[in-house]
């Protein structure tokens, strides 16, 4: 099981409710204390689930626009797989899962682009203190065969300093199963290069050692950050916790 909980420090808000919406069969959203945070991809559209954008309880957005909204002031209009928050893997099996968008070129090693697919919306409920949502993902390889069954539940809370939520995925192999080493995986978060703290040429926190872009090499750095051990992001107006447990 993979569980990360991860937090946004911002100004208190005046109520306390969590409200989750279906929106059709490709997207659920997600209001905090009466105020947009964020909406869940899910639909055919999409090559992985993401989540996409996510605000501050001021309203500000911390993800990049682009792709879902290109050409905004400022922003790398690079690889187009990097869509807000998600959740994948760049080998399984010899398959793509990470940069799986058909606008992003496929590295011949592979044997192909891989899909995570929804099967089924699951339980959605909504409180006051915290909304939750459950749905079950296939890990489905380019001839359409299942790899894992992912089951996921992500749940909000209403807090009076912190936009927050709790990740949690179990993965079912559906066949014998290798992850491979690769740079991209498993957890990450496409952010606004203007929300991050530049020093350097690095973007530093005291317990961050790095975030890093694959945009022409290890050398250039951008607001994409992989997830660490107790990592911590500190950016303009929000704060990121990356506390995963195994």
């Amino acid at each position: 099981m993979f569980r990360f909980a991860i937090a946004m420090l911002l100004a208190a808000p005046l109520w306390a409710q969590v409200k989750i919406t279906p929106q059709g069969k490709d997207k659920v959203s997600i209001e905090i204390d009466g105020k947009p945070f964020t909406d869940f991809y899910v639909g055919p559209q999409a090559p992985k689930p993401y989540l996409h954008p996510l605000r501050t309880a001021d309203g500000k957005t911390v993800t990049r626009g682009y792709p879902m909204i290109p050409g905004l002031p400022g922003e790398a209009q690079d690889e187009p797989h990097h869509k807000g928050l998600w959740f994948a893997h760049g080998d399984v099996n010899g398959y793509n899962f990470w940069a799986n968008d058909p606008e992003t070129p496929l590295n011949p090693k592979y044997k192909g682009r891989g899909n995570i697919v929804l099967e089924k919306v699951g339980k959605i409920s909504s409180g006051k203190a915290s909304g939750s949502i459950t749905a079950t993902f296939l890990w489905n390889t380019t001839p359409g065969n299942t790899i894992l069954v992912e089951t996921r539940t992500m749940t909000f809370y209403s807090d009076p300093q912190m936009r927050r939520f709790d990740f949690d995925a179990s993965l079912s192999p559906q066949q014998e199963v290798t992850f491979g080493d690769t740079k991209d995986g498993m957890f990450a978060i496409r952010e606004h290069l203007g929300q991050a703290r530049r020093v350097g040429g690095l973007l530093r926190s005291p317990r961050w050692r790095h975030i890093r872009s694959h945009r022409d090499g290890p050398s250039r750095q951008s607001a994409l950050s992989h997830l660490l051990a107790r990592a911590r992001l500190r950016s303009a107006g929000c704060q990121h916790f990356w506390p995963p447990r195994f």
